[in-house]
């Protein structure tokens, strides 16, 4: 699972979408980030071989045993906010894709 501190639709992350032979998959939003406007149950299931990828806004309440954290940016209001969000959102493993001032405030080395 990949968490953005930003919308999709803002996201580099999403807009790239392959690094190396992993690809990031979202199925409630198009190639731009916006909202497809479909229900849930009408989203198709997640390709195998991909990594979900969203918002970390919309995946609140929502768990995964690897989560990467990623484009939070040290100027953000939200910032301490959404490192709660996004860290508490992982069962097993967080991994923290971050510039030095956000990891040195979550106590990370750098």
């Amino acid at each position: 699972m990949v968490l953005s501190g930003s919308g999709l639709d803002h996201s580099d992350a999403w807009r790239q979408r392959r690094f190396g032979n992993e690809t990031l998959w979202n199925g409630q939003v198009d190639d731009d980030g916006q909202s497809n406007g479909l229900a849930a149950e009408l989203v198709l299931p997640q390709p195998s071989g991909t990594i979900l990828c969203d918002s970390i806004r919309r995946f609140k309440g929502l768990e995964r045993p690897v989560v990467i954290l990623t484009e939070l940016r040290p100027d953000d209001a939200r910032r301490d906010r959404l490192l709660y969000v996004g860290m508490s959102r992982t069962l097993q493993h967080v991994v923290l894709v971050v510039t030095p001032e956000v990891a040195c405030n979550v106590g990370m080395p750098v």
